[in-house]
């Protein structure tokens, strides 16, 4: 006798059990799939109407149509055309700008170069030139001005004005638009302003002009009137940022400054 132990045949019902195992399985990953995919195009979509769309973000301003896409954060880094210069938000000391230029327009001290970012050349001219056909040729009296010409400029008023009054008109060092080369004085044209900008001044007329149609151009009023609490800098007509067509006009409908558009498009500015 044999006592040796045969092997088993594997039942019908184990092997039908074990299809059914694996088919119940197969087809929940596949439902798992299908889910994940339908909750991906859901999220997805989701993102797409979010503040998130069009780039790292968007900003609805009060009062006007459509939003304002935030391309990339590198718009806010010094220099750049978003970029908040303040008394909170300084400039480093050693700050300057890598693409500045000579100036093509008529411009005050006109025995000395005065320069701005590249990045303004041309818009800058087609404000200048659209203003002159409408009947208001300007000039530049100030443009790009380093960090140590404003220590210059800031502690002369304080020696002829006083501390107050420098502290009322005139940014500190490394507080100042005209750092970044992205700023602009604006005067009417004159020998006398071409001699010395000390004399350019800018009239009614033409600074109701700017007011309306500088942002057409890509440059804001940075300092409008009755804002000083919130730029710290009063009132100056003259003095225009560039900062793009899209955010200029959006800050034009709005009626913003740069400070309170930029306390809502990044979290960084707020105080």
């Amino acid at each position: 006798m044999n006592n040796q132990s045969r092997p088993r045949k594997k039942s019908p019902f184990w092997l039908f059990f074990l299809v059914i195992v694996m088919s119940g399985f197969s087809l929940y990953i596949i439902l798992g799939l299908q889910d994940s995919n339908r909750i991906y195009a859901e999220v997805r979509q989701e993102l797409s109407n979010s503040v998130y769309s069009g780039g790292v973000g968007k900003i609805e301003f009060p009062g006007t149509t459509g939003s304002l896409n935030i391309p990339s954060w590198e718009v806010f880094r010094s220099g750049q055309i978003w970029s908040l210069v303040s008394s909170d938000t300084p400039l480093p000391s050693s700050f300057i700008p890598d693409n500045l230029v000579d100036v093509a327009p008529p411009h005050g001290d006109n025995a000395l170069p005065m320069k701005i970012q590249s990045t303004i050349n041309t818009p800058l001219t087609a404000l200048l030139s659209s203003a002159e056909a409408a009947g208001y040729p300007l000039m530049l009296s100030s443009a790009y001005r380093s960090i140590a010409d404003q220590q210059s400029l800031y502690t002369a008023f304080v020696e002829t004005k006083g501390q107050a009054a420098a502290d009322r008109y005139v940014a500190n060092p490394g507080q100042s638009e005209h750092h970044t080369g992205l700023a602009v004085d604006l005067s009417d044209i004159s020998d006398s302003c071409s001699l010395n900008s000390d004399r350019c001044s800018l009239g009614n007329d033409s600074s109701a002009w700017l007011a309306t149609y500088a942002h057409l151009y890509g440059f804001t009023i940075r300092y409008p009137e009755g804002k000083q609490p919130i730029t710290g800098i009063s009132y100056e007509p003259w003095h225009y940022r560039y900062v793009g067509i899209p955010l200029a006009t959006k800050l034009y409908e709005s009626e913003l400054t740069l400070d309170e558009a930029l306390t809502q498009m990044h979290p960084a500015f707020a105080r």
